[in-house]
C-alpha cells in the first residue's frame, strides 16, 4: 500500500520561498543571498508569526497571520514593538 502525503504551504512559507529563491543553508537556518533582504519569520504551521523584523534594518512590525501589516506598527531600530495581543475595549455602564 503506498501512503502520499500532501503538504500545504501556508502564506508565509511561500513569501520565504520568494525572497530566498534558491535556497541557502547554514546550520539549517536559510540565509538570504543579500546582507539587507527580509526574510519573514514563520510559525509552525506557516504562517507569519505577529512580530517580522527586518535583520539588516532593524525595523520591527506587527503583522495579521497572513502577512498583512498592521497599521502604525513598525517601529525603527532600537524601539520595542509588541505585538500579538488584542487591543483591549473598555465598556462603561452608567446607572440612569
Amino acid at each position: 500500500m503506498a501512503v502520499f502525503f500532501s503538504v500545504i504551504e501556508g502564506p508565509c512559507i511561500k513569501a520565504m520561498k520568494k525572497a530566498l529563491g534558491p535556497i541557502i543553508l547554514v546550520q539549517g537556518q536559510p540565509k538570504p543571498i543579500h546582507p539587507d533582504q527580509y526574510i519573514p519569520s514563520c510559525d509552525a504551521e506557516g504562517f507569519f508569526t505577529p512580530k517580522q523584523c527586518n535583520k539588516s534594518s532593524g525595523a520591527c512590525w506587527c503583522v495579521e497571520k497572513d502577512g498583512n501589516e498592521l497599521l502604525n506598527t513598525k517601529k525603527a531600530s532600537g524601539k520595542d514593538v509588541k505585538c500579538g495581543t488584542k487591543p483591549l475595549i473598555v465598556i462603561l455602564f452608567t446607572q440612569l
